[in-house]
């Protein structure tokens, strides 16, 4: 019997948020005016990041290019908590504000929780789950949240109207800590360049059993983390699955912060990367590099003396080898952290114009 399950499976059960998704709705479209043969085209846009957007649908005349109808508004919305724990209600600050209305409101909002048949409403103080008019609120979970089963899946929608939502991903676990907090952009900006559009987290925990080369021993690996975005600890442990003894051990813990959400043509870029172990018996820490794949071998982020495969513990800015190059419409990049041991961090990009 091993002392110990992974560390990854100790802690608190509950949903931990593992992923998020901003749904796009800006679109261009014809159509005709009811009953007649007038052309008419609507164009919906936005503009902001995550937490903070304002939306424009606005309806022309094609022939005439004259504005018919048109709204403006603004949501203001902040990211619920990663972590639901069963038996428990939350909350989410909430803001829509109207500032253009020629006639058309501002379409109905929600934030919505997929639990049960009907789901579960994030509700105002007074009852309200659709939002139809200002309102700068805290809504909170109409119902406690229920518990789920391994690997289960749900998400928190938040309906921003006009095709818009922002989707936050969660999966039940019995232990462990959410390895992401959502920092995806949504701007789609005004300026050619690489947007941020996901981030996503390799998990490499892991329990593995093997033969001791020329033996019949066997080894039981373990590989477990702790921490959440732009820090984390990892612990690699080998045991002899016959005694239980602990043969070998590392535990090192890998701090990072997010490289910027817009990738200009021309620039360099940096992220800011320290990595420390805190025990050695006797395994040293993997190789981590920073590394976005543009080009055949990719870019690298290197310190100040040159250094893109880090090896030892260190504390440094790490900054593009080479500037960022053009894309094209709907290319697709990514910036990946190799932590070591089977985990990373990605950061996904696309070319916009």
């Amino acid at each position: 019997m091993l002392p110990l399950a992974a560390a990854a499976q100790q802690g608190t059960a509950g949903w931990y948020l593992t992923d998020y998704v901003f749904k796009d709705g800006s679109l261009q479209k014809e159509s005709l005016l009811m009953g007649t043969s007038s052309k008419l085209k609507d164009v919906i846009s936005y503009t902001g990041a995550k937490g903070k957007i304002e939306i424009t649908h606005k309806r022309f005349d094609v022939a005439s290019g004259k504005l018919l109808h048109g709204v403006t508004y603004e949501v203001s919305w902040t990211d619920p908590s990663s972590l639901l724990e069963p038996g428990k209600n939350y909350t989410v600050d909430y803001e829509l504000k109207t500032k253009v209305s020629n006639p058309w409101k501002a379409p109905q909002q929600s934030v919505y929780f997929n639990q049960g048949l009907n789901g579960v409403y994030f509700t105002t103080a007074d009852g309200v789950k659709y939002i139809t008019k200002f309102l700068k609120a805290t809504p909170t979970t109409e119902k406690v949240v229920a518990k789920g089963s391994k690997g289960q899946k749900r998400e928190i929608q938040v309906n921003m109207g006009s095709g818009f939502s922002a989707i936050y991903k969660f999966e039940w676990r019995e232990g462990g800590v959410p390895a992401t907090t959502a920092p995806a952009v949504v701007n789609n900006g005004n300026k050619p360049g690489w947007y941020l559009i996901n981030y996503v987290f390799k998990d490499g925990s892991l329990q593995k059993e093997s033969l001791l080369m020329g033996t019949s021993s066997k080894m039981n690996d373990v590989i477990s983390y702790k921490g959440a975005k732009g820090k984390i600890d990892i612990t690699h442990n080998r045991f002899d699955v016959a005694s239980g003894k602990l043969l070998h051990s590392l535990k090192y813990e890998v701090s990072w912060t997010d490289p910027s959400d817009i990738l200009e043509p021309g620039m360099v870029y940096s992220v800011d990367f320290e990595r420390t172990t805190t025990e050695s018996n006797p395994w040293k820490a993997p190789q981590q590099t920073v590394n976005f794949n543009q080009g055949i071998s990719g870019v690298y982020f290197i310190t100040a003396d040159g250094i893109k495969f880090l090896n030892k513990d260190l504390k440094s800015k790490l900054t593009m080898e080479k500037p960022v190059t053009r894309g094209t419409k709907g290319q697709k990049r990514e910036i990946q952290v190799n932590i070591g041991s089977g985990f990373s961090a990605i950061y996904k990009y696309e070319w916009r114009e």
